[in-house]
Formats: C-alpha cells, sequence, structure tokens
C-alpha cells in the first residue's frame, strides 16, 4: 500500500503568473516541513509551479531529500496562463469548471480531467513505490479535483464540513492506495499550522 501526503501550497498573492510564496507562505511551508520531518517519507514530489515546488522543497530540506517534479500535480488552470485575463475573469472561468466539471476552459483542463490527471499519477507512484510513503506539494483545486471524481460530496463533507471551502494553505489530506482502491484517512488537516496567526 502506497501513502500519499497531499498538501496545499503556501500562501501566494493573487497577481497574474507563476508566482512564489508569500512571507507567510513560507512560514507555512516551513511548519509543515517541522511537521513532517521525523516521518519516514520515500520521495517528495512537486507541481513545477513556483508556490508548489517551493513548499515541497522546504520539505525535502527537512527530510534530506530532493523533490521530483511532476506537471500532473499542477493545478487545472493557473491564473496568468491566458495573456491578459484579469482575476476576475479567471475566477468566472473557475467558477464554471466547478459548476460542470467537463466544462473545458480556454487553457487547463476540466475539473474531471484535472482529478484523473491525479490519479493517474498516484496509480503509476504506487507501481514504482508500493510500499513508500511519498508527499506531492500541489494545489487546492487538484486535490479537490481528484477527491470530487472518487468520493462523493456527502462522504466528504462528513470529513470536513463544506470542505471545498476549506482545503487552506499547506493543509494535508491522506489518501492510501492498495492497488484496487483508495481509502481517504484525512481531509486538509491543517492543526499543524495553529502557531500562525491570521493575516
Amino acid at each position: 500500500m502506497t501513502t500519499f501526503y497531499l498538501i496545499r501550497h503556501g500562501e501566494n498573492d493573487r497577481i497574474a503568473g507563476d508566482q512564489s510564496l508569500n512571507a507567510n507562505g513560507r512560514r507555512q511551508a516551513q511548519i509543515t516541513a517541522a511537521f513532517l520531518k521525523d516521518r519516514r517519507i520515500d520521495a517528495v514530489y512537486a507541481s513545477p509551479l513556483a508556490r508548489a515546488r517551493e513548499t515541497a522543497q522546504a520539505i525535502a530540506d527537512a527530510l534530506g531529500s530532493t523533490v521530483i517534479e511532476d506537471a500532473r500535480l499542477r493545478e487545472r488552470a493557473n491564473f496568468g496562463d491566458s495573456p491578459g485575463q484579469t482575476l476576475e475573469e479567471f475566477i468566472s472561468m473557475w467558477q464554471d469548471c466547478d459548476r460542470d466539471r467537463d466544462f473545458v476552459p480556454v487553457v487547463g483542463l476540466s475539473a474531471r480531467q484535472n482529478g484523473q490527471r491525479l490519479e493517474a499519477w498516484m496509480r503509476e507512484v504506487y507501481h514504482t513505490r508500493p510500499q513508500g510513503i511519498v508527499v506531492a506539494g500541489t494545489h487546492g483545486g487538484t486535490i479537490t479535483d481528484f477527491l470530487l471524481n472518487y468520493f462523493s460530496p456527502a462522504f466528504l463533507n462528513g470529513y470536513r464540513s463544506n470542505f471545498l471551502h476549506n482545503i487552506r494553505n499547506c493543509s494535508i489530506t491522506i489518501l492510501h492506495f492498495d492497488g484496487a482502491q483508495f481509502t481517504l484517512e484525512a481531509l486538509a488537516v491543517d492543526e499543524h499550522l495553529l502557531p500562525i496567526a491570521p493575516m
């Protein structure tokens, strides 16, 4: 069985393009790294987008490991992928994808396709690390897209009320895969971040 720690990246500023973590996001990543450093983690993967890669790098540094980038951990669409798109237009496009999980935006993937891409990555990792514990620095939308492909909203809300809006920065979702099915251990837990005061 492979265990996956799917970690939403730390906080970043909402500016178009491939944005790095802001100061609060760097603190979140460091606290998450300290929380995980004594666990027997076999590999650290990351989306190539800077905010996820930097979050994963903080964890890898704490573990004495390296980061393996994989584009399948990327968000379904990133603000700035479509030249000239305003933040309001991006949010509207995102909401269209949420309402219709098969809606394909001008750039990027549908919610369903994005969840399938993450699932394909997890299945591949299982075949290379069938007894491993793996960290993935990824995105809240990507985690949500997979979860809604595989589990019902009622089931997920039983883990975390209104979970669609509760996958916070540097929260950890833990999944197990035995080669046949996924089981959910924890959904968007973020108690390790309590030392950080809200900004």
